[in-house]
């Protein structure tokens, strides 16, 4: 299973309450927030790819974007580590639940 997020309208969101007109009084007051998006993916490398492909046209400068393969057998880990390098890529040894997976991610984090 994948979670297809539509991020574009809460990153420009992000980006107008955390990016303004900086000036010598306002330098460095404020810096966006650290946001990690974590997709998680099973055998669904075509799925994943239009993900990704949005995923990485984000102008967002504090992100992180971590995959986590469910043990699949189509060759996403080989596809994300070979076409998206700079993404974080977690292969699990199994299959875990939707739940199990992302509590595990999560205490990663």
């Amino acid at each position: 299973m994948i979670v297809l997020l539509n991020l574009s309208k809460q990153v420009k969101d992000l980006q107008r309450r955390y990016f303004f007109k900086e000036d010598a009084s306002t330098k460095d007051m404020r810096s966006p927030p650290f946001v990690e998006v974590i997709v998680l993916t099973h055998n669904n490398k075509k799925v994943l790819s239009d993900c990704l492909r949005s995923l990485a046209k984000t102008s967002y400068k504090n992100l992180q974007i971590t995959i986590v393969d469910q043990c699949s057998n189509d060759g996403t880990s080989a596809f994300v580590k070979k076409r998206y390098p700079k993404f974080n890529l977690v292969r699990n040894n199994k299959n875990y639940s939707f739940a199990e997976a992302n509590n595990r991610i999560l205490k990663k984090s």
